[in-house]
């Protein structure tokens, strides 16, 4: 019976998430604001290249550290906020933030998750095409968690 009763608590726990999913274009825009943040951090680096490394002995270990950037920012961006805060700063921006599915804070395993899964900006496109229930993308569904609007805290408004 506990476990019948456990169940539909969890059950309820998820349809008062699923009552507060972030809607696509707020999803959308988030995604803009991140990429631009990503871009303008290369725009930065390409100018401060021009301005103060070229033709010192620094270029080479600048071009290596430009590469990491563009490499591994957005992994370590995504996750580090998303775990830390439950948003990146397009989310502050569009106020939504990431949680379980029953509500919670995400993990650090399923920030990691959803930052690699999402890792390709291209599959990251591609799975908002394809799982167009309650605007969940392949990040979402991997990782257990849901991008909800910020009035949402455990089913109640806050």
């Amino acid at each position: 019976m506990k476990d019948i009763l456990d169940n539909l608590i969890e059950l309820s726990e998820t349809n008062k998430v699923n009552d507060y999913i972030a809607p696509l274009p707020k999803r959308m825009l988030t995604f803009i604001i991140d990429y631009a943040i990503y871009v303008g951090g290369i725009i930065f680096l390409i100018q401060f290249e021009e301005n103060y490394i070229l033709g010192t002995h620094f270029e080479e270990n600048f071009s290596a550290l430009a590469g990491l950037y563009v490499l591994f920012f957005p992994f370590f961006y995504k996750t580090i906020f998303e775990f830390s805060f439950g948003k990146t700063i397009g989310k502050f921006f569009t106020s939504t933030k990431v949680v379980q599915m029953d509500g919670e804070k995400i993990s650090f395993g399923q920030a990691i998750i959803r930052s690699l899964t999402r890792y390709s900006m291209i599959l990251d496109m591609i799975s908002i095409l394809f799982i167009k229930d309650r605007n969940k993308t392949l990040h979402d569904v991997l990782s257990k968690t849901r991008v909800v609007t910020d009035n949402y805290y455990k089913g109640e408004f806050v």
